[in-house]
This record gives C-alpha cells, structure tokens and sequence, in this order.
C-alpha cells in the first residue's frame, strides 16, 4: 500500500470569515509555520490579535497566484472560501503536491479530482465542520454503540428495522422576532431552500420539493426545536456503515431551527417559491441588513444524533449524542465548532493519521474517538443520553 506524501508541516489556511477562529490556535500549536491568507489582509491581522496569534503566524493578501508562489511540496491548503473557488484551488494543491482541507460537504466537482491526489499520495479532507463533520462523528460512533449493544444480545445476526435522525442548527442565543441571523451569506441561505430534499420515511425514499413543508416539532435535551430535512440524505446510509441486515425505516439528516421559525419565515418562503434567483439575492441583501449578528450579539449551536433500532415491533437500542454550545467573547458557537473540527482534520493529516485520496473527516471508530476526544479536550464535546 502506498503511503501519504510527506508533509512539510506549513499550513496555508484560506479565508478569514465567520467560520474560522480558535480551532487556528490548535492548528498553530501542532504545525511549523502557518499562513492565514484572507482578500483583505487587514481583517486577517485583526482576526489573528483577536485569537493572540499575532507574531505566531503570518497573515498575507490572498490571491491565486500568491498562493501558488508560496506552496511547496508537503504543505496543506485549509480552504475556507466560497464553494465556487474550492475546485480551483484543490488543482492548485494537487499541481503543488500540497494535502487539502476542508468544512464544506464533498462536490461532484472535488471528487472528479480525487484520483489525480491519490496518484500523487495526497489527501483530500472534507466535511470536517460542525454539519458536516462532528455529525458525521456522532453517527459512527452511535452505529458502532448500535452493533456492540446488538452483540451483547445475541442479535448482531438478526435483521433489525432502524430509524435515525441528526439535525443541527444555528441561531441567535437570544430569540428575534424573526427567529433566525445569518452567519454566512443570506443568498446561499435562501437558495438552499430551493434544493429540494431526499431522505426515509417509513421504509421509502421521499423527496421534498420544498424542505421547510416537511416542518416537525423535534424534542432534544436542549428544547422542543422545528426541523425540517436538507439535502440529500439517502447516500449517508452507506457513508455511516449501517449493516446491510438493517432495515432503515427513516433516515433523516436536516436543519434545526427555533421555534417559531416556519412562521417568522412565510413571506421569505413566498418569494423562494415565486422569485427569480436575481429576487432571492435582493432579498438576501435586505435581510443582511436587519438580521445579521451584531457585535453583541451570541449564537448557539445545538446538535442531536439519534439511531434507534427495533426488532419484531419492541424497542432494543435507543441513543443519541448531543451538543448545546452558546458563543462567547473568543468565539461565536459557529465559528467555534466548524475551525475546531477542521483542526482535527489537519492535526490528523500532520501525524499522518489520514488515508490517501478522499476523507470525510474522520470514518473509522479509531480515528472518531479521537478526534471527539481531541474536541473533548478543547470545550467541544457530545453527551450521550
């Protein structure tokens, strides 16, 4: 078997917007050099004083051909930019010999590149955030809780019928009237909305036209929430390893929100129906305006991961993994989980932890309980109920 390429121990880290902060300061304790590199440097200072990094890393002025200029055989690409930039870039490590990373969920786009890294012994890390990422965590390890509880019955052969459910959302701390503020562009909120969603529901495959039309009340540890499905679920059935034996009833990852919300949100789901995408971007616009966080403004993020299976109608496993973080002065909640996932993902690259070719962050029981007890360590952890 081939081994990873060597890493030089540089990070360059793109971007220095809403989802970066103190996960940087684990990435610059284990590395020997990072660059955080951002369109406008100024903001790449101040984010680097405000995590007291300043000194310990270098901030530059992004653009393509600066980077290029500065990436070496070995080094890491951290990209936190928009999703329409990130093919782009992973040419340019993959063209330089450089590892990648990144939050964002894997594109047709990035995996029609993965077989040129893997022919040069390159990683491609992605979904290392918070949703996607931590969740992934949370869903392997509830699948291998699942098979260990199953064994100790005697059931690990017997065929079992599965319903499982991980949501996530971000909102203010403090409720508005609207329910809601964006910590990313409000555009990409919007037309998400347009997307429609697939998933399980009672042993079929459903698609959603509309996702917020599937609305539910959903009951954490946190708080009753209204959650509605995203994107699509389906594929992750395989993603998480659940046996063939298993019969999945319902399958369903999607979005929390506050209570609320659906009704907060009826003229913005009128003109997601009716508008053009020109409308949606308006729109977008206008809502930046009165509902993006303010200097004082807190954001929480709440998790909830929950597998159960049943065998001839009687309930033989029931767990979920949970997490209700609320920002502070050194991080926003967002900010917070998505850096400090990613961290895991790089540190797990530096010590060579990390396969050849695509990683959705990490998939093996090994490495997720160390990556949770790594975010453990650092404030971030999911408690079982």
């Amino acid at each position: 078997m081939s081994e990873l390429a060597k890493r030089s121990g540089k990070v360059h880290w793109l971007g220095a917007g809403l989802s970066t902060g103190t996960g940087l300061n684990k990435v610059a304790d284990a590395a020997s050099k990072v660059t955080l590199w951002n369109r406008t440097v100024s903001k790449a200072e101040a984010l680097a004083e405000r995590l007291s990094l300043t000194g310990k890393i270098e901030t530059k002025t992004y653009d393509l051909d600066a980077l290029k200029a500065d990436l070496n055989e070995g080094d890491i690409v951290v990209c936190m930019l928009p999703v329409a930039e990130h093919g782009t870039i992973l040419d340019t490590a993959i063209a330089h010999g450089a590892h990648y990373v990144s939050s964002s969920y894997v594109s047709d786009i990035i995996l029609g590149k993965v077989e040129a890294a893997k022919a040069k012994n390159l990683a491609v890390v992605v979904e290392a955030g918070l949703d996607p990422g931590i969740d992934h965590l949370a869903s392997h390890l509830l699948v291998d809780d699942a098979e260990n509880a199953l064994a100790e019955q005697g059931l690990a052969k017997e065929k079992v019928e599965a319903q499982f459910f991980s949501y996530c959302g971000g909102f203010p701390e403090v409720a508005n009237d609207f329910k809601y503020r964006f910590s990313w562009a409000p555009a990409g909120v919007l037309l998400a909305l347009r997307s429609p969603a697939k998933f399980m529901k009672n042993g079929q495959e459903a698609t959603a036209p509309r996702p917020w039309e599937e609305t539910e009340i959903y009951k954490t540890s946190a708080g009753d929430f209204e959650a509605y499905p995203n994107r699509d679920s389906v594929p992750f059935i395989d993603q998480y390893h659940f046996p063939r034996k298993w019969n999945v009833k319902d399958f369903i990852r999607g979005t929390l929100r506050l209570p609320g919300w659906l009704e907060a949100w009826k003229d913005v789901f009128e003109a997601v129906k009716t508008g053009t995408d020109d409308d949606i971007r308006a729109l977008g616009a206008k809502l930046a305006d009165e509902h993006f966080y303010g200097p004082d403004d807190k954001d929480r993020v709440v998790l909830t991961v929950g597998l159960i299976l049943s065998k001839d109608g009687k309930e033989i496993f029931n767990s979920r993994y949970e997490m209700d973080i609320c920002g502070d002065d050194a991080d926003s909640a967002m900010a917070l989980t998505v850096s400090n996932g990613v961290a895991c993902g790089i540190i797990d690259l530096l010590q060579g932890h990390t396969n050849i070719g695509l990683n959705k962050a990490a998939e093996d029981v090994e490495s997720v309980k160390r990556w949770i007890g790594r975010l453990g360590s650092w404030g971030i952890r999911l408690t079982q109920k």
